[in-house]
């Protein structure tokens, strides 16, 4: 595989990936979704729907959330995430052949989730570019829910903080 040495090059293969499947995933940016409130992405709804893939500004939640991840240390180390990514844009979700959207994640094999807050904006709140992943609510799309996601969110006092 030759090198990418463009950010164009880049952008292009990010593209193609989402042109020919887009895997959906709320709050989870290794896998390029669009960046919730990157200044690259502001505008109305409508101007929104039709920016494409892009280098991004990441903001402070997906940032300190991708600080947790294995390759960053996994202890929150905010200066070990690259501040900016090459991300698909919502024209290529709308554009995409076929849309997966997955709702599994959880912490370690756990009960705990942060994700099953955000799936029920997803699937069930306002379409705004503020939760990118719920233009997916005007689009067919395959969209699989684990149980524990689908879980009710509700006070453990057993487990505690």
């Amino acid at each position: 595989m030759r090198m990418l040495k463009t950010k164009k090059h880049l952008l292009l293969l990010v593209v193609l990936i989402a042109l020919l499947t887009v895997a959906a995933c709320s709050g989870k940016p290794a896998e390029a979704p669009v960046e919730p409130d990157a200044p690259e992405f502001r505008g109305s709804l409508e101007d929104w729907k039709q920016m494409g893939a892009r280098v991004c500004t990441l903001s402070p939640f997906t940032l300190a959330q991708n600080s947790l991840h294995g390759v960053f240390g996994k202890s929150g180390n905010l200066a070990a995430v690259p501040p900016k990514a090459a991300t698909i844009g919502p024209a290529d979700v709308i554009n995409a052949k076929h849309r997966f959207d997955t709702h599994a994640i959880t912490v370690h094999g756990t009960t705990t989730a942060w994700q099953r807050f955000t799936t029920r904006l997803v699937l069930h709140g306002p379409v705004t570019p503020l939760v990118p992943e719920s233009i997916l609510q005007t689009l067919r799309t395959d969209v699989y829910v684990s149980e524990t996601i689908a879980q009710n969110i509700e006070t453990d006092w057993n487990k505690g903080y």
